[in-house]
């Protein structure tokens, strides 16, 4: 056990030698430049590893001066009292000259003794209460301002029950259109037949966008009689004619006008709005 300590002990030694070796190696090896960024960085390193350290000791030291230090204690009403004192003071002395004059000076006397008596505090006191004061008057305007708001909705303002309809409003077309839309695929259109190697079948996927959801939900219900529908009444086109933009059109159009058509037979009350070809396959 002991030899084994001894080996420990000695693999230890060397590995610090070499490790001061490398070390002293890569100094002479390094620019002077370079190592005296690398002490600076240390050195920053170090300063800011002791400031931590002590970072706690300080704030408990800044905490305890500040509990220390003497509040600021106001009598208000003792101030109030002698500046209203002293507009009174001012009134009696002037009353018998001018009724203007005597106004004046009562009303600017408690004033000047407020900001005479402001003066005398200290700069740290007086900027305190400067603060809390104008908070303190702000809070109050913005109290004001909310209650007259809230009077003026609840007893002079023409509030309408919530389930009222308001005259004149007219929802956005985009008014929850994805709940509107309803999607369906390989709709077939019937086509003329030319020759033998033309197209015999049309197919389009098609997207209905109705006037409400109820509408929409119904013709999702309805989809196999819409598709009868619409194979018994569209009229024949050239399979060609739909893959141009006019083609497009007119297909839509009337895709648009059967739908209706379809709706209104079965009392629906809703419309079809817009119809998109979302793709078409010839075969």
């Amino acid at each position: 056990m002991e030899l084994l300590n001894k080996l420990e002990d000695l693999i230890n030694r060397l590995l610090f030698w070499l490790a001061s070796k490398v070390t002293n190696l890569l100094t002479r090896l390094t620019p002077p430049p370079v190592r005296n960024f690398f002490a600076r960085v240390m050195g920053y390193c170090k300063q800011a590893v002791l400031f931590l350290k002590n970072l706690p000791q300080w704030l408990k030291a800044k905490l305890a001066e500040f509990k220390s230090r003497p509040k600021l204690k106001i009598d208000y009403k003792g101030v109030l009292a002698q500046a209203i004192d002293a507009g009174q003071k001012a009134f009696k002395k002037s009353k018998d000259q001018t009724p203007f004059k005597a106004i004046f000076s009562a009303l600017g006397a408690p004033f000047v003794f407020l900001f005479i008596w402001a003066q005398s505090l200290k700069p740290q006191h007086f900027m305190l209460l400067f603060f809390f004061t104008t908070a303190s008057l702000l809070s109050i305007f913005g109290i004001a301002l909310n209650t007259k708001t809230i009077l003026k909705k609840e007893f002079f303002g023409a509030r309408h029950p919530a389930s009222a309809p308001i005259e004149g409003y007219n929802r956005p077309d985009y008014y929850k259109k994805e709940t509107r839309e309803v999607s369906f695929s390989s709709v077939k259109v019937p086509v003329y037949i030319q020759g033998i190697n033309e197209l015999r079948a049309l197919m389009v996927d098609i997207s209905i966008i109705t006037s409400n959801r109820s509408t929409r939900a119904w013709i999702e219900r309805k989809e196999f009689s819409m598709r009868d529908h619409l194979v018994l009444t569209l009229e024949p086109v050239i399979p060609t004619f739909p893959l141009t933009d006019e083609g497009r059109t007119m297909l839509t159009e009337k895709i648009k006008d059967e739908l209706n058509i379809f709706l209104r037979q079965h009392g629906v009350d809703g419309d079809v709005q817009e119809v998109r070809l979302v793709h078409i396959l010839g075969h």
